[in-house]
């Protein structure tokens, strides 16, 4: 004879991880923000280099007219 092991009761659906929301704002910050009408550099609560979020993939784009240079930047996404 063979031993058959039955359980019941209800079994729960596997947990899903949360989307990672959009992000509120997207921002170039930089040395060059002075220089784009910031009052500052490394601003990131500056609206001046806001971005514009693409949501199919994820990008932030925006244009903007510089004076080539030795600069650091670095793209900040707020919730």
């Amino acid at each position: 004879m063979g031993t058959a092991l039955i359980l019941a009761g209800t079994v729960a659906p596997p947990a899903l991880a949360d989307p990672t929301p959009n992000p509120g704002t997207v921002t170039l910050v930089g040395s060059l923000q002075s220089e784009l009408g910031c009052s500052g550099d490394w601003m990131p609560g500056c609206t001046v280099t806001n971005l514009s979020f693409d949501a199919g993939n994820g990008d932030g784009r925006g244009s903007f007219d510089i004076v080539t240079s030795s600069r650091n930047e670095a793209i900040v996404k707020a919730h």
